[in-house]
Protein backbone atom coordinates (compact mmCIF):
# COMPACT_ATOMS: atom_id res chain seq x y z
CA UNK A 1 0.00 0.00 0.00
CA UNK A 2 2.91 2.34 0.38
CA UNK A 3 3.64 2.36 -3.21
CA UNK A 4 0.79 3.59 -4.17
CA UNK A 5 1.01 6.47 -1.37
CA UNK A 6 4.28 7.08 -3.09
CA UNK A 7 3.06 6.91 -6.64
CA UNK A 8 0.36 8.90 -6.39
CA UNK A 9 2.26 11.76 -4.62
CA UNK A 10 4.83 12.15 -7.67
CA UNK A 11 4.36 14.83 -10.37
CA UNK A 12 4.66 13.12 -13.23
CA UNK A 13 2.04 13.34 -15.71
CA UNK A 14 0.97 10.33 -16.28
CA UNK A 15 0.20 9.61 -12.40
CA UNK A 16 -1.85 13.13 -12.52
CA UNK A 17 -3.83 12.42 -15.58
CA UNK A 18 -4.97 9.31 -13.49
CA UNK A 19 -5.62 11.31 -10.25
CA UNK A 20 -7.43 13.76 -12.35
CA UNK A 21 -9.35 11.02 -14.30
CA UNK A 22 -10.25 9.08 -10.93
CA UNK A 23 -11.87 12.55 -9.40
CA UNK A 24 -13.06 14.79 -12.08
CA UNK A 25 -13.19 12.40 -15.26
CA UNK A 26 -14.66 15.55 -17.25
CA UNK A 27 -11.47 17.69 -17.05
CA UNK A 28 -9.54 15.18 -18.65
CA UNK A 29 -12.20 15.64 -21.72
CA UNK A 30 -12.09 19.41 -21.71
CA UNK A 31 -8.19 20.11 -20.80
CA UNK A 32 -6.42 17.37 -22.50
CA UNK A 33 -5.36 16.15 -26.32
CA UNK A 34 -7.88 13.29 -25.51
CA UNK A 35 -10.76 16.37 -26.11
CA UNK A 36 -9.85 16.19 -29.58
CA UNK A 37 -9.79 12.48 -29.97
CA UNK A 38 -13.31 12.47 -27.95
CA UNK A 39 -15.08 15.30 -29.75
CA UNK A 40 -13.63 13.61 -33.32
CA UNK A 41 -15.18 10.14 -32.28
CA UNK A 42 -18.55 11.95 -30.25
CA UNK A 43 -19.38 13.30 -34.16
CA UNK A 44 -19.92 9.76 -35.42
CA UNK A 45 -22.34 8.91 -32.78
CA UNK A 46 -24.12 12.21 -32.99
CA UNK A 47 -24.46 12.47 -36.87
CA UNK A 48 -27.60 10.13 -36.31
CA UNK A 49 -29.04 12.53 -34.21
CA UNK A 50 -27.79 15.76 -35.99
CA UNK A 51 -29.33 14.47 -39.83
CA UNK A 52 -31.59 11.00 -39.10
CA UNK A 53 -32.85 11.72 -42.80
CA UNK A 54 -29.84 10.74 -44.12
CA UNK A 55 -29.25 7.35 -43.31
CA UNK A 56 -27.01 6.46 -46.07
CA UNK A 57 -24.15 9.01 -45.08
CA UNK A 58 -23.30 12.56 -47.01
CA UNK A 59 -20.53 10.71 -49.28
CA UNK A 60 -17.31 10.36 -49.34
CA UNK A 61 -15.05 13.66 -48.67
CA UNK A 62 -18.00 15.14 -46.38
CA UNK A 63 -16.64 15.52 -43.07
CA UNK A 64 -15.12 18.61 -43.52
CA UNK A 65 -18.32 20.68 -43.86
CA UNK A 66 -20.68 18.10 -41.58
CA UNK A 67 -18.33 17.88 -38.63
CA UNK A 68 -18.05 21.55 -37.96
CA UNK A 69 -21.77 22.19 -38.29
CA UNK A 70 -22.64 19.14 -36.27
CA UNK A 71 -20.05 20.45 -33.58
CA UNK A 72 -21.46 23.85 -33.78
CA UNK A 73 -25.22 22.62 -33.47
CA UNK A 74 -24.45 20.34 -30.33
CA UNK A 75 -22.33 23.18 -28.74
CA UNK A 76 -19.41 20.55 -27.61
CA UNK A 77 -17.37 23.88 -26.69
CA UNK A 78 -19.89 23.96 -23.60
CA UNK A 79 -21.44 21.38 -23.43
CA UNK A 80 -18.08 19.15 -23.02
CA UNK A 81 -16.34 21.82 -21.21
CA UNK A 82 -13.10 22.78 -23.91
CA UNK A 83 -11.00 25.03 -22.85
CA UNK A 84 -10.01 27.68 -25.55
CA UNK A 85 -7.50 25.82 -27.23
CA UNK A 86 -8.70 22.40 -27.28
CA UNK A 87 -12.33 23.91 -28.47
CA UNK A 88 -10.09 25.48 -31.20
CA UNK A 89 -8.07 22.15 -31.86
CA UNK A 90 -11.20 20.24 -32.49
CA UNK A 91 -12.93 22.47 -34.81
CA UNK A 92 -9.64 23.08 -36.80
CA UNK A 93 -9.46 19.14 -37.08
CA UNK A 94 -12.60 18.93 -37.88
CA UNK A 95 -12.52 21.58 -40.58
CA UNK A 96 -9.62 20.36 -42.37
CA UNK A 97 -11.25 16.48 -42.56
CA UNK A 98 -8.81 15.14 -40.48
CA UNK A 99 -10.25 13.91 -38.09
CA UNK A 100 -9.25 11.42 -35.28
CA UNK A 101 -11.46 8.64 -35.75
CA UNK A 102 -11.96 6.59 -38.26
CA UNK A 103 -15.37 5.58 -36.73
CA UNK A 104 -16.77 9.25 -37.34
CA UNK A 105 -15.47 9.30 -41.02
CA UNK A 106 -17.08 6.29 -42.08
CA UNK A 107 -20.44 6.65 -40.17
CA UNK A 108 -20.86 10.33 -41.16
CA UNK A 109 -19.50 9.91 -45.00
CA UNK A 110 -21.38 5.88 -45.20
CA UNK A 111 -24.02 6.03 -42.67
CA UNK A 112 -26.03 2.93 -42.16
CA UNK A 113 -23.56 0.78 -44.29
CA UNK A 114 -20.48 1.87 -42.01
CA UNK A 115 -22.06 0.96 -39.39
CA UNK A 116 -23.01 -2.95 -41.02
CA UNK A 117 -19.68 -2.57 -42.06
CA UNK A 118 -18.25 -2.04 -38.43
CA UNK A 119 -21.13 -4.48 -37.58
CA UNK A 120 -19.38 -7.50 -39.54
CA UNK A 121 -16.45 -7.43 -38.70
CA UNK A 122 -17.11 -7.53 -34.84
CA UNK A 123 -19.79 -10.31 -35.36
CA UNK A 124 -17.28 -12.25 -37.24
CA UNK A 125 -14.97 -12.02 -34.45
CA UNK A 126 -17.18 -12.65 -31.55
CA UNK A 127 -19.33 -15.55 -33.18
CA UNK A 128 -15.93 -17.12 -34.71
CA UNK A 129 -15.87 -20.56 -33.26
CA UNK A 130 -12.07 -21.25 -33.15
CA UNK A 131 -10.88 -18.47 -30.97
CA UNK A 132 -10.80 -18.65 -27.15
CA UNK A 133 -12.86 -16.38 -25.63
CA UNK A 134 -9.60 -14.21 -24.66
CA UNK A 135 -8.39 -14.06 -27.67
CA UNK A 136 -11.91 -12.48 -29.25
CA UNK A 137 -11.37 -9.75 -26.25
CA UNK A 138 -8.15 -8.52 -27.20
CA UNK A 139 -9.21 -8.57 -31.01
CA UNK A 140 -12.33 -7.04 -29.59
CA UNK A 141 -10.37 -4.29 -27.58
CA UNK A 142 -7.84 -3.49 -30.72
CA UNK A 143 -9.80 -2.85 -33.24
CA UNK A 144 -11.87 -0.52 -31.11
CA UNK A 145 -8.94 0.96 -30.08
CA UNK A 146 -7.97 0.98 -34.02
CA UNK A 147 -11.38 2.73 -34.82
CA UNK A 148 -10.12 5.62 -32.03
CA UNK A 149 -7.44 6.43 -34.18
CA UNK A 150 -7.10 8.31 -37.26
CA UNK A 151 -6.02 5.65 -39.23
CA UNK A 152 -8.14 5.16 -41.92
CA UNK A 153 -10.37 1.68 -42.81
CA UNK A 154 -8.48 1.24 -46.11
CA UNK A 155 -5.26 0.46 -44.12
CA UNK A 156 -4.60 -3.02 -43.96
CA UNK A 157 -5.28 -3.47 -40.10
CA UNK A 158 -9.27 -4.05 -39.79
CA UNK A 159 -8.56 -6.21 -43.15
CA UNK A 160 -6.64 -8.46 -41.60
CA UNK A 161 -8.29 -8.67 -38.83
CA UNK A 162 -11.28 -9.61 -40.83
CA UNK A 163 -8.76 -12.25 -43.03
CA UNK A 164 -8.04 -12.99 -39.63
CA UNK A 165 -11.31 -14.18 -38.35
CA UNK A 166 -12.54 -15.73 -41.04
CA UNK A 167 -10.10 -18.08 -41.77
CA UNK A 168 -10.61 -21.83 -40.37
CA UNK A 169 -7.02 -23.16 -41.55
CA UNK A 170 -4.73 -19.92 -39.87
CA UNK A 171 -7.19 -19.97 -36.07
CA UNK A 172 -6.48 -23.80 -35.23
Amino acid sequence: MPLLIIIFNLDLRPVYILKTLISDPLFIIGNTNFSVRFVSFSIGILYFIYDFTNIFGTGVGSCSTIGPQIFEYFNLTENLNLNSRYASNSLNSLRSGQLSSSFSTLIVEHGVIGVIFLSIIFYKIISNKYLVSKNKVVLVLMFSLYLFQSFPLSYTYPWFILGLVSNRNIIR
